[in-house]
């Protein structure tokens, strides 16, 4: 418990970059170093969290604790590496209340993504050799990255090459209710434990729900939510904690409480379910051949993703020998917290340059 602790929080604590450089991140923890949990369990993982609503790299760190030491597993790792963001996202969020002003923090935080990039890169090497012989697995990933390179559109490409390909394998083988009356905190539970129980295609459509629910009927202004997206994509953990900066935004701590505690709710019920059902896919000849095939397409909208991250990164001149420097730290194996230490002094140097 204390080994998942410590894995949890520090990627809590380090964790920058969104859903696919988390995933990388916990693939490098407790697959390639710790050995705690196998490649085809990971890849598992990542298949089965991309059927079910919520934010998937926080899913996948409560299945490998539930995986490694069951249901308290999953509560210690989910909790370790949800409190550090959350914590952060509310210093924030009360800083913000009072300057209104972000400028002072985003320069420094820009230049992370160079060196969650090189993490990103190496952990889909290491999962992409595990599907490398199957040539099922490896033409829906290629089909998948090509597809997703173009549409952006991951959950509809994922479903749909894994209904396609088990059907094709397998023919071969032959109004919103308020009746009741809550305190604003409750309220803003209730909200956000509904986004958390529906959201769908990772943290990003995020922006989508609470532009919906909040901004349309005037309790958010636009101002309001672009600023906390910013500080959810330049805050550690999951991008879900934007939603603890806006509870405090409309509800103050206790609001910021509700909305973190509504919103990762649903996915600590979902996952001990889940858990409990992934080893018995793989002894159904269809689910299993479903998931493989969902895994495949998972990890080629991932590549596609680095892809069009790498293509943006290459515009930026400055950051350019910062990318060299940490593509060749990773590739001996240096620790991804120190890539990312090193990034964030890059940044304040630059921008104090």
């Amino acid at each position: 418990m204390l080994d998942l602790f410590k894995i949890f929080f520090k990627l809590g604590c380090t964790a920058f970059g969104g859903p696919i450089a988390h995933i990388a991140m916990v693939e490098r923890e407790v697959v390639e170093k710790r050995k705690m949990i196998s490649r085809e369990d990971f890849l598992d993982f990542i298949g089965s969290v991309n059927l079910i609503p919520g934010p998937n790299s926080t899913q996948i760190v409560m299945l490998a604790g539930l995986r490694y030491k069951g249901f308290l597993g999953m509560l210690v790792a989910g909790l370790s590496f949800i409190f550090p963001a959350a914590f952060i996202t509310l210093l924030l969020a009360i800083t913000y209340n009072y300057s209104k002003d972000i400028v002072f923090i985003k320069p420094i935080f820009e230049y992370i993504k160079f060196g969650v990039f090189p993490i990103i890169v190496f952990s889909l090497i290491n999962m992409y050799n595990k599907v490398k012989n199957n040539n099922e697995q490896v033409l829906i990933l290629v089909v998948s990255c090509i597809l997703n390179f173009f549409l952006e559109r991951e959950i509809f490409i994922i479903f749909l090459m894994g209904i396609v390909f088990t059907i094709y394998t397998m023919h071969l083988d032959k109004k919103r209710l308020n009746v009741i009356v809550l305190p604003l905190w409750g309220i803003i539970f209730e909200k956000f434990f509904k986004i958390g129980a529906t959201l769908f295609g990772g943290g990003y459509m995020l922006i989508a729900y609470i532009s919906d629910l909040f901004v349309q009927s005037g309790i958010l202004t636009e101002t309001q939510l672009l600023d906390a997206i910013a500080f959810g994509q330049f805050t550690p953990g999951p991008i879900l904690t934007t939603a603890t900066f806006i509870g405090y935004e409309i509800g103050g701590i206790a609001g910021s409480i509700g909305a973190t505690i509504g919103i990762f709710l649903p996915s600590f019920i979902f996952i001990y379910f889940l858990g409990g059902i992934v080893k018995k896919i793989r002894n159904n000849i269809i689910a299993s051949k479903f998931l493989s095939f969902v895994n495949a397409s998972s990890l080629g909208v991932m590549i596609s993703v680095i892809l069009l991250m790498g293509k943006d990164l290459l515009k930026d001149l400055k950051g350019i020998p910062l990318l060299i420097i940490n593509l060749l730290l990773i590739k001996f194996k240096i620790d991804s917290y120190y890539l990312i230490i090193i990034s964030l002094i890059y940044g304040y140097l630059v921008w104090r340059i």
